[in-house]
Order: structure tokens, then sequence, then C-alpha cells
């Protein structure tokens, strides 16, 4: 397992283990540090990336399943 396809499981998995939107997750994040933070500001810069490796992962999951 590749460190984007670990990235698309913690992205797409609540705590529970039942699978949410990554937008949900990255929306969760920005309300837990609020917009001001590091963490905040960091993911916001990533989000692009952040959602082409978790497509491309379900894409892969999709054509191997």
């Amino acid at each position: 397992m590749t460190i984007t396809d670990r990235l698309a499981a913690w992205l797409t998995t609540s705590p529970d283990g039942q699978p949410v939107p990554v937008e949900m997750q990255l929306a969760e994040i920005h309300n837990r540090y609020g917009s001001g933070h590091l963490v905040s500001r960091s993911i916001q810069r990533a989000t692009p990336m952040i959602l082409r490796a978790v497509e491309q992962v379900q894409d892969m999951t999709a054509r191997t399943a």
C-alpha cells in the first residue's frame, strides 16, 4: 500500500469505519482547527492534490474490483 493509498483511505473513512466523501473530511479538518491554523492553511493549499490522489486511488480500485 502506497502513501497515496493510505491518504485516500484515511480521507474517505470515518472514525467508525464508514465511507465518507473526502470533501466532508477536509471540511471537518478546517472546522476542527479553524481557518487561520497552519493545518487548515496547509490542507487548503493541498486540496487540489488531495482530491486528485483520492480520485486516482478510487479509479484504480474500481478497475481492479
